[in-house]
């Protein structure tokens, strides 16, 4: 056995006792509940200016449009020649190809808080806009185009919601959806979440994601 001189053990025991003190204090900081979360910003700071803007992102949300244009065209002409089925396969391929045509400086597509492709899930900051036009919706008030500074650059967002009966065959409710549609969007979209909205519910965003250079 090893006999250390008194100072020593004094010191051993002192770092001991800090360790523990200190594994004490994260344990707590860590468990607490109410921690603070992260800021949620006033709406009107993250409000799109309109022709105060940004260039590049009075492009991004004239392209936004651009975008909702050239896929409800394209779905309207999928109903008339197949019904909802068509439609499906439509947006399958198309909705990937404009979103690429649009991507240059930041990656445009579309998402939602229940995507139809798991790899349109919204982001933390875009789920936090999402939640912001519920609540503001849900209040009464208007919504529209938002610009967001992140901490890799920034996003543009614009709301996309659910805007005629022609939506609801796709993503309504219940008996809104026939059976070989639900066949189809199973089909197409295993993980589909893309279901149960009814008119002018919100149903996702437009969003351009940019990143600082």
């Amino acid at each position: 056995m090893i006999v250390y001189p008194l100072g020593v053990y004094r010191r051993l025991l002192m770092y001991f006792r800090s360790l523990t003190f200190f594994s004490i204090t994260v344990l707590f900081l860590a468990c607490k509940p109410d921690a603070p979360a992260k800021a949620v910003p006033e709406y009107e700071t993250i409000q799109y200016k309109g022709e105060a803007a940004d260039e590049a992102d009075r492009l991004i949300v004239k392209q936004f449009g651009e975008f909702k244009m050239q896929l409800s065209n394209r779905l309207m002409a999928g109903m008339k020649e197949g019904g909802p089925e068509k439609a499906i396969e439509v947006c399958q391929v198309v909705s990937p190809e404009i979103e690429k045509s649009l991507s240059g400086e930041a990656q445009v597509l579309r998402v939602s808080q229940k995507p139809r492709n798991p790899e349109h899930r919204a982001s933390d900051v875009e789920s936090m806009v999402l939640d912001l036009w519920a609540a503001r919706l849900k209040e009464g008030k208007p919504i529209g185009a938002v610009v967001v500074p992140t901490e890799t650059g920034r996003v543009v967002m614009a709301p996309i919601q659910i805007s005629g009966e022609m939506c609801l065959s796709c993503h309504g409710i219940g008996e809104q959806i026939k059976p070989e549609t639900a066949a189809a969007l199973k089909k197409a979209y295993p993980s589909d979440e893309a279901t149960g909205y009814a008119l002018n519910d919100l149903r996702g965003a437009f969003v351009a994601r940019f990143t600082k250079k």
